[in-house]
């Protein structure tokens, strides 16, 4: 885990931002995609990854704010 500190803070937080953003807009095409009857079949997969990815979004963004904080 040293590795993370050679990273721009500036950095690690945009990667927090972008799995958040990629996990919203994910669902939100997932809920879409129901109107297209062969698309249809992956609609469950993206939504899973969708939540995963928001949902490591969502923690390491709490990791990055806890850590800052003990900074």
């Amino acid at each position: 885990m040293w590795i993370i500190h050679l990273l721009p803070d500036a950095w690690l937080l945009h990667v927090c931002h972008a799995l958040i953003a990629l996990g919203l807009i994910g669902f939100v095409v997932a809920s879409f995609i129901k109107i297209f009857p062969y698309i249809n079949i992956y609609r469950l997969p993206i939504q899973i990854v969708a939540v995963l990815l928001f949902t490591l979004g969502v923690y390491w963004g709490g990791g990055y704010a806890v850590e800052q904080e003990w900074q």
